[in-house]
């Protein structure tokens, strides 16, 4: 490679990488999906400003790089997904990925028959294409609306299993229109999918549960476990794909499957190293992909490509949903916003651009066409329900903008005292404890409770989130704090995860190997002991709102020795005080201490 070229080269994957990055920090600042800001940068990057071409770039390796990375994409997806979720709702998941697809697909293609003018054997192909949603970006989508219920947990597996079903759909269509005799078109559908599922069902099956005897048995270090699975992912997608066209996509969702549900071995470190790899994988293939579109295609696309999606979004959907929920015992306004929720992604988008290119080798003209209305059909999904879901799902009543609910790790007198004082302004709070006994006494006082151990496999799938925000762990025993704020730090992420100061924490630093003192409660001597003590001596947890006459500065030489734990402001917005940073509550807050009695 040329010194000029190489640099060029190396250039534009510098700018895929920052850019990607920039927009999921972006994303996050001004609470908008990641997807959305992701879509705008690579169309800006690629036919906006000309900065990166994926073609020049990538070269032959661009659709094997995508491939990889959709298949590690549903892997991490499959991590996700927990058989206990599906306690009531497995049949309509059932039923999504099978009378849901089957209708999605025939009503699409014939609207891409009539509406985009398309000839019968690319219309049935773009419906086909088009019945996947996918975990790029159902599960960005979720993580950033936050739905409550059973919608989280359908829309989840819909979204993971759809898209190796969908693609089989859309390869066998493709072989359909392009290979195979109508008179064995029968035979050769039954044929393949029955290759599918063996072949890429079985394999992944073999493959999760070789991995989880090499971890049960510690034949792999912790450091490697990440390394020794992406290895086996790759493996088992590229080893399905050659056995048989295109299974490779169940392979990894059966193997991501396999290993969420299996108890023989611990895979959190796998899961956590997918989670990160997921976020980077999302960034750089939704960049790459809208940076090919060529502005001719999208120029050429007229009304008829909005109406197209219009029909896709409010009624295909709806329809689909809507047979696939009957009877189910779903809710009105559950069944409404699945019937919302469809948007597409990577997986579409890189099938679709296997096949143009195929097809435009054979010299199918509108073949061209298939790459700009599918990522049409994206881009107006994402917008659709980027910008709508969130209030959308709040009207529904399925969803909080800004939860600001706790969710408390022990039920001691602290923790009820504090429960019972934000449950007074209509605050949800949840206490979790092992300890029955302290459980018990709890709810005697009408607090909400749930008697099990934090820090067990399946807490999170026993725990209603809805209306919490974040967590504070409150228990004496400074290994289950920490071990509560890793396990929900998933939930409501490292700023939203607090626990007290460890015993060996003195005033101004942390204990050793602690540098976050901005996870750790009130102040830095705050200990557990501490504040039994002050409890025992007739300290109690109490509000008091602050004034222009009455300031935090008089509060303060009113109270001595009290240790300010929270400040409730505005609508109820509640600010959890750290030991790192002194509070500066002002009129019209509340500030929530815990101090001896006036």
């Amino acid at each position: 490679m040329e010194p000029k070229l190489a640099e060029s080269g190396l250039l534009a994957l510098a700018i895929i990488i920052v850019a990607g990055s920039a927009a999921q920090w972006i994303a996050w600042i001004i609470r908008l999906p990641s997807i959305l800001l992701l879509l705008l940068a690579g169309l800006a990057l690629g036919p906006g400003l000309g900065w990166v071409n994926p073609d020049e770039i990538f070269g032959n390796l661009l659709l094997p790089f995508v491939s990889i990375a959709v298949a590690l994409i549903l892997f991490e997806g499959g991590l996700s997904l927990n058989r206990r979720e599906l306690k009531g709702v497995g049949v309509v998941v059932t039923l999504l990925v099978t009378v849901g697809v089957a209708i999605t697909g025939v009503l699409l293609a014939g609207a891409a028959y009539w509406v985009l003018g398309l000839e019968l054997r690319l219309a049935a192909l773009l419906g086909a294409i088009l019945t996947v949603t996918g975990p790029t970006v159902v599960l960005p989508l979720l993580a950033y609306i936050k739905p409550r219920g059973r919608v989280a947990s359908v829309l989840k597996w819909e979204g993971i299993l759809v898209d190796p079903i969908g693609v089989l759909i859309a390869v066998l269509v493709f072989e359909a229109v392009t290979t195979v005799e109508h008179g064995e078109l029968g035979r050769q559908v039954a044929i393949a999918i029955g290759k599918t599922i063996v072949i890429g069902g079985g394999l992944g099956a073999v493959v999760a549960w070789g991995l989880a005897i090499l971890l049960r048995r510690n034949w792999v270090p912790d450091q490697l476990e990440p390394a020794v699975a992406l290895m086996l992912v790759v493996a088992a997608f590229v080893g399905a794909n050659h056995i048989q066209a295109e299974s490779g996509l169940m392979a990894v969702t059966v193997m991501g499957i396999v290993l969420a549900n299996q108890r023989r071995a611990d895979v959190h470190r796998i899961t956590e190293f997918k989670e990160h790899l997921r976020v980077f994988l999302i960034s750089a293939v939704f960049i790459v992909l809208s940076a090919r579109l060529r502005r001719e295609d999208i120029f050429a696309l007229r009304w008829e490509a909005f109406a197209f999606f219009g029909i896709s979004a409010f009624l295909v959907r709806p329809l689909a949903v809507a047979a696939s929920t009957i009877g189910s015992g779903m809710s009105s306004a559950e069944r409404a916003f699945m019937g919302f929720m469809a948007p597409r992604g990577i997986v579409a988008a890189a099938v679709t651009s296997v096949f143009a290119i195929t097809l435009e080798g054979l010299g199918v003209e509108q073949a061209r066409l298939l790459p700009p209305v599918v990522f049409i059909t994206i881009i107006c999904s994402v917008l659709l329900y980027g910008l709508l879901g969130g209030p959308f799902a709040r009207l529904l009543k399925l969803a909080d903008r800004d939860p600001q609910g706790m969710l408390v790790v022990g039920a001691n007198p602290l923790a009820r005292q504090i429960a019972k004082l934000l449950g007074g302004m209509n605050i949800r709070t949840v206490l979790i404890d092992a300890n029955r006994e302290l459980i018990e006494t709890a709810r005697m006082q009408g607090l909400e409770t749930l008697h099990a151990n934090v820090v067990s496999g399946d807490i999170s799938d026993v725990i209603e989130l809805h209306g919490i925000g974040r967590l504070i762990a409150l228990t004496p025993n400074d290994e289950v704090n920490m071990l509560a704020m890793q396990r929900f730090a998933r939930n409501f992420g490292q700023a939203g995860v607090y626990r007290l100061p460890p015993k060996k924490a003195e005033k101004g630093r942390a204990a050793p190997g602690d540098v976050r003192l901005h996870r750790l409660l009130f102040e830095a001597d705050a200990s557990y002991s501490r504040i039994s003590e002050l409890l025992a001596k007739g300290a109690v947890v109490r509000a008091t709102k602050l004034s222009d006459e009455f300031d935090y500065g008089a509060y303060r030489s009113h109270n001595s020795g009290f240790i300010p734990l929270l400040i409730v402001s505005g609508k109820n917005k509640v600010s959890v005080v750290t030991a790192d940073a002194a509070p500066e509550p002002g009129a019209g807050d509340t500030v929530v201490s815990l101090a001896m009695p006036t």
